[in-house]
């Protein structure tokens, strides 16, 4: 895995370097010299160790997918519904509102 700063591992999360790399070693697609990396890593690391048994069924899980089930993933998503207006809170402009702004909220 090279990150975009050109460094292994050097995009940490909380300092630890291969805490990104969990996922990737799941699925298997870490190059092999990345994964002996990890796995040693791996050896004094129980973040990273307890990441991976929390990913570890994800492969199986994929497997069940059909082929149809994954394209449809890349199909269209339908519309999240409308917020409600007015569901209890002042609108924009109303003399209710808590702070003065000079600046008015156009309804959509």
């Amino acid at each position: 895995m090279t990150y975009s700063n050109g460094g292994h591992g050097l995009d940490a999360v909380d300092g630890d370097g291969y805490s990104t790399w969990d996922a990737a070693y799941v699925l298997g697609a870490l190059s092999s010299t990345e994964r002996r990396e990890f796995e040693t890593h791996l050896q004094t690391c129980d973040r990273c160790r307890s990441a991976v048994a929390e990913l570890s069924g994800m492969p199986a899980l994929l497997g069940l997918l059909s082929e149809g089930d994954v394209r449809g993933l890349d199909g269209d998503q339908p519309e999240p519904p409308p917020l409600r207006r007015n569901a209890g809170f002042p609108t924009c402009g109303s003399s209710s509102t808590r702070y003065s702004r000079s600046s008015t909220c156009s309804a959509t």
